[in-house]
């Protein structure tokens, strides 16, 4: 152990390792593009809707996290209204008798399947 501490200790001296604490997710001081900005906030968006949406359904609790994780991965995140768009395995839009298919319609298939 103290073999280690010294070891790092030396390193650091050495200037092979930076005094400053980075992020895990990106280097200190750096800044993101506005792009990733604004799709990160349009996925957290798409998840609240998800959630709620699972909320509405009245979902057992302990499907709730399965089914928040069988919807983000076929549902994205679109600029026009609703703001989402559920997408097949190839990425096209899925289509239901009305249109788009909602999240509405995405759970009711999914209760249909497995529930």
């Amino acid at each position: 152990m103290i073999a280690a501490k010294t070891r790092a200790a030396k390193t650091h001296a050495a200037g092979k390792t930076s005094p400053t604490k980075a992020s895990p997710t990106k280097p200190s001081g750096e800044v993101e593009a506005p792009a990733v900005v604004a799709a990160r906030a349009a996925r957290e968006s798409v998840r609240s809707m998800i959630e709620a949406e699972i909320r509405r359904q009245d979902a057992f609790p302990v499907a709730r996290r399965t089914l928040q994780l069988l919807a983000e991965a076929v549902v994205e995140p679109a600029a026009e209204p609703p703001f989402y768009r559920v997408v097949d395995r190839s990425g096209t839009m899925r289509q239901s008798e009305n249109g788009p298919l909602t999240l509405e319609e995405l759970f009711a298939e999914l209760r249909e399947r497995h529930g």
